[in-house]
């Protein structure tokens, strides 16, 4: 008798977890990838166009000698926050969608990585500083936003 009670409240938690779960992802999937352009997306779009920009600017400053002597721990902080946060939307582009090795063998899927990987490769790797200059391969993805509001607006004249 409590095997079976113990056993549905089991069932019903995992039913109600997996629900959670799937919500989350949905709106996750709706500000990263949003297909209708909401405010929440468009601004979305917005703060990883900017967090692009700025991990360009360090990256630009980094390359100053005489900057980079100055300010080296600041710059090098500075560059593994940018490397997380895209590491985390990285993550979170994966874990949201249906199909995520479709996402990860993409342009976009492979440009982000490559975004990512040159930092965590100057952590293992002697010099891999050199690596450094790949970083700028983010503004790639400054037109993944573009192109996708090209998309849109093409799709609104329909």
């Amino acid at each position: 008798m409590y095997a079976n009670l113990f056993s549905s409240l089991r069932h019903s938690s995992r039913t109600l977890h997996m629900s959670y779960i799937n919500g989350i992802r949905k709106y996750l999937r709706h500000i990263l990838i949003g297909e209708d352009q909401s405010s929440t997306t468009k601004t979305a779009n917005i703060l990883l166009s900017s967090l692009i920009i700025l991990s360009i600017i360090a990256a630009l400053l980094e390359s100053v000698r005489s900057i980079r002597g100055e300010f080296y721990k600041e710059l090098i902080f500075i560059e593994w926050g940018f490397t997380i946060l895209f590491s985390l939307e990285y993550i979170l582009r994966i874990s949201i969608i249906k199909k995520p090795h479709q996402y990860i063998l993409s342009p976009m899927g492979i440009i982000d990585l490559l975004a990512i990987l040159p930092t965590y490769l100057s952590f293992f790797l002697a010099g891999g500083q050199s690596l450094i200059i790949l970083r700028v391969v983010r503004l790639l993805r400054i037109f993944r936003i573009f192109k996708l509001r090209r998309h849109m607006r093409a799709s609104q004249h329909m």
